[in-house]
């Protein structure tokens, strides 16, 4: 703690401390520099809490005393309260400089954070905390045993804090409290304390709010609690540094744990429902900002929120989602739409190849999401979803503070890119505007969205008219189109000189049809793929650059997760596997060619004699495999998975539009029946219309024979179940294949059971429950135990010819003398070497480690003599509640000597 805390100082600039009025004493303490009187040279230095230390900083002050001609340092003050081990700051006068700005609050605010800037005007506020958030400091990513308790409970009062605010000041200083306290805390500027007043206290004010507003909670508090949960640890915190790990450890807590969900719920009610006041909501609403490079070379601002407002924008939006998709669709497919991108591509190739003469128009809208006008989808959600008005009038009725560093924007414009609400609000916005143009007379277009991408199907003519509508329509929400992005696609068939005498296409460009590509994939299945090829190169290259990375096993897991199969599934999802399937197997050999150098191994290490890719290189984790997905084995899966997800998604709209266009007409005045509306046109479903031109659903289904007739839809509709059933298959055959050796037949069979390689799954030195459970693995470490996990030589073959095993028997000064193998066999086996000790050791730690973690009272060796029914006295290796553990590490063959 002490050191992390001591860290975190060393990295900061000392002319930052300055900036903040807090002068760096030599032992690392800090303490607060103040003027007692305007014009004077006289200071104050206050440092508190370390006793240990108080004679350096005794000696410091003595030296800077005698040194100083124009700042005088009174006697250091002392806080000597048992238990208490980190600095505070403490009230300080009003400073003649123009920084620091004011001082945090009075003078018990080192003892109460709820007192922290009490009294301070509101820009004042806004000075301290935007130097306060500016601080370079490392994240803690869990709280310390011992103050992990009273740090929730802070939490939970701050947060009961902000739901009491009533007033627009009141509000401003609870929630920069809220974002101060994480940054104050790692500094050890602000020391949590329990306090039994704070806890009654937040109690009180919860149940008077919930007397004053009876709205209905905006979710359980076990769905509240999921949605963080739910939240990956390695997700990025915001400004104030309250991260999601830290939100884990503190709403898992036997008692704290249900203070500061209580809270939460409390307040996310609350801003649900009543909202905050603009000054406070802009302050509610702040993001630190992350500009990422563009392939074209522009930049993409990412606005990282506070984890508090994503997860209420996670919570409103998934409340609301069925009325969202109602109202978009069926054009909208980036919101709320399963399989939307598969939707969308089929969508638009359905429309260009049943309508003989349509193009498409892809329209592509510059930095949309940060010039949308805020007051048009404002207005929408006042009208159409007034239950989520109080939230969005929270986050954008006045411009929010992005952080980037020092710096400090506002964002006045259009939506986060980040915030879980910005593309219901964009789509919004852009539906309100496009819903009526393919209504105009004589337009029959299909027009298909995914948030601000855009396909129009139709006559080429009418698409042009179509461009130059929606150029005038989004004006009027501060959008504009990009005509140097966006594209005319041409009819199958058709060619650029057919449409040249169209003056109103103002330099933009025009695309044959076997060229097109919509949303990275191709819309010709059949023409031109330079767009894959280019989508795979460039993923090649990224895993050849991460395969560089000096930490071998850290590389692995971010090519096994991220930067290979699974950046391009979509290409598998979309494209039929007759167009790509050598192209996806030649970059599976590439790609584990590249991954053979993260193992310690060489790709002739994983293939047979035939070139094909030895089983363990492609089965998944849970079936003994390295968990190398190939691309080629799941394009079929996929794309039929994806055809028929697409189709699903493509017909419920076709009903939501049925539905709306169907509400009948107010009754006439005439008392005769009004005539009954024409019955709707039957039409075949999408599913149906997409097999007339690729139907592989049979050909899946031959590959994984004996499905049961009642499980052949589920395992078509599903690409997970589907590959699940295709992986168990292989992973069958290739147990019961005949090994070359009884000890490769003995490992298949060990890593056939289901978690032989869960160690695989997940980076060692993962802190898991607050416990580190080991050290991270070396390089070397990491390469022997690959590579004996998959049956090869362990370091150097050569030099273990002829070498005997050294281990010495117990009390005397003979040795084992058995021949050492290449495999590490004996040497794993050996009973008097150290490692099947060492195995057995490590195996009892890690489930000790367990059980301590979720509560248990745990003891290590017990006696098991007094226990009824059992007549040995040896004892077990550790006990927790009523239950023993005795552990045994065994060969796979059962052989004690191997």
């Amino acid at each position: 703690m002490n050191q992390h805390a001591s860290a975190a100082r060393d990295a900061v600039d000392p002319s930052t401390w300055t900036s903040l009025g807090l002068w760096r004493w030599p032992c690392g303490k800090l303490a607060l520099l103040r003027s007692l009187q305007t014009g004077s040279n006289a200071a104050t230095m206050h440092l508190t809490r370390c006793t240990d230390d108080r004679e350096a900083c005794r000696l410091a002050a003595e030296r800077l005393r005698h040194a100083s001609e124009q700042v005088e340092v009174t006697p250091l003050e002392w806080d000597l309260r048992p238990g208490v081990h980190a600095p505070a700051l403490l009230h300080a006068e009003q400073d003649a400089a123009p920084t620091p700005p004011a001082p945090l609050g009075d003078e018990d605010a080192a003892d109460d954070a709820e007192r922290i800037f009490a009294g301070l005007p509101v820009s004042t506020v806004h000075a301290y905390l935007d130097r306060i958030l500016a601080l370079r400091v490392h994240l803690w990513k869990r709280m310390a045993p011992a103050l992990a308790t009273h740090v929730a409970l802070e939490l939970a009062g701050l947060l009961a804090g902000v739901q009491e605010a009533e007033t627009e000041e009141d509000q401003v200083r609870a929630i920069a409290r809220l974002w101060a306290f994480p940054t104050l805390l790692v500094l050890c500027l602000l020391v949590p304390s329990s306090r039994p007043a704070s806890v009654s206290g937040s109690r009180r004010r919860l149940k008077q709010w919930r007397a004053r507003d009876a709205q209905p909670p905006l979710a359980e508090r076990a769905v509240v609690k999921n949605a963080v949960m739910g939240i990956p640890h390695t997700s990025a915190a915001g400004p104030s540094r309250w991260s999601p790990s830290l939100l884990h450890q503190a709403l898992s807590l036997p008692a704290a744990g249900a203070e500061v969900l209580t809270a939460m719920c409390g307040l996310f009610d609350r801003v649900v429902h009543r909202g905050l006041e603009p000054q406070a909501g802009a302050l509610w609403a702040h993001a630190r900002l992350i500009p990422l490079r563009k392939p074209d070379g522009g930049v993409r601002p990412i606005a990282i929120g506070e984890i508090f407002r994503r997860v209420l924008g996670r919570l409103a939006v998934t409340s609301l989602a069925h009325d969202a998709v109602e109202t978009l669709a069926p054009d909208q497919y980036g919101v709320g739409r399963m399989a939307g991108l598969e939707a969308m591509v089929m969508r638009t190739r359905l429309a260009v190849l049943e309508n003989p003469g349509w193009g498409v128009l892809k329209v592509d809208i510059s930095n949309a999401f940060n010039t949308v006008r805020r007051p048009a989808f404002m207005r929408l959600v006042q009208a159409q979803f007034p239950h989520l008005w109080p939230l969005v009038r929270t986050c954008y009725a006045s411009p929010a503070p992005l952080r980037a560093g020092k710096h400090v924007l506002k964002s006045e414009s259009g939506v986060q890119q980040g915030d879980p609400l910005a593309p219901l609000l964009f789509s919004l916005a852009l539906h309100r505007q496009t819903r009526d143009i393919t209504h105009a007379p004589g337009q029959a277009l299909v027009q298909c969205w995914y948030l601000d991408d855009g396909a129009i199907a139709g006559p080429v003519h009418s698409l042009v008219a179509f461009l130059e509508v929606l150029d005038h329509c989004a004006r009027e929400i501060d959008l504009s189109i990009n005509r140097r992005k966006s594209e005319l696609v041409l009819p199958p068939g058709r060619c650029e000189t057919d449409i040249t005498a169209l003056s109103s296409l103002h330099g933009l460009p025009v695309v044959p049809w076997c060229s097109a590509t919509l949303l990275g994939t191709v819309l010709d299945t059949s023409g031109d793929m330079g767009c894959v090829d280019r989508t795979l190169a460039a993923t090649l290259e990224l895993a050849d650059k991460v395969a560089g990375i000096h930490e071998p096993e850290e590389a692995y897991h971010l090519l096994r997760a991220s930067v290979g199969p699974a950046r391009v599934v979509h290409l598998a999802r979309t494209l039929p596997p007759e167009a790509v399937l050598d192209r996806f197997a030649a970059f599976d050999d590439a790609w584990r060619h590249i991954v053979a150098r993260t193992l310690g191994v060489t790709a002739a290490d994983g293939q047979n004699a035939d070139g094909s890719w030895r089983a363990e290189w492609r089965l998944p984790l849970r079936c003994g495999g390295l968990g190398l997905t190939s691309l080629r084995d799941m394009s079929l899966p996929g794309f039929v998975a994806g055809s028929r997800a697409a189709a699903r998604t493509l017909d419920e709209g076709e009903v939501l539009r049925a539905q709306r266009e169907a509400v009948p007409p107010m009754a006439p005045l005439s008392r005769q029946p009004p005539e009954p509306p024409p019955p709707p046109r039957a039409r075949p479903s999408h599913l149906a219309r997409w097999r007339q031109f690729h139907d592989l659903e049979e050909a899946w289904l031959q590959q994984v024979p004996g499905v049961p007739d009642a499980e052949v839809e589920d395992l078509l509709d599903s690409q997970a179940r589907g590959l699940s059933r295709f992986y168990s298959l292989l992973k069958k055959d290739w147990v019961s294949a005949p090994g070359s050796t009884p000890s490769e037949r003995f490992r298949r069979q060990s890593l056939s059971s289901p978690h032989a390689a869960a160690w695989l799954g997940m980076p060692s030195g993962t802190v898991l429950g607050g416990i580190p459970w080991s050290p991270a693995l070396g390089r070397d470490t990491w390469f022997t135990a690959v590579r004996h996990f998959l049956g090869l030589p362990v370091a150097g073959v050569a030099s273990s010819a002829g070498l005997r095993c050294p281990a010495i028997v117990r009390g005397t000064t003979a040795t084992c003398d058995a021949l050492l193998d290449a495999l590490g066999h004996h040497a794993q086996n050996c009973a008097l070497g150290p490692t099947r000790y060492g195995r057995h050791a490590a195996v009892i730690d890690v489930l000790v480690r367990f059980a301590t973690s979720a509560g248990h009272t745990v003891r290590r060796e017990v006696r098991l003599e007094d226990v009824p029914g059992i007549t040995s006295a040896r004892p077990g290796d550790f006990s927790f509640d009523n239950n023993v553990v005795d552990v045994a590490v065994v060969a796979p063959d059962g052989v004690a000597s191997r």
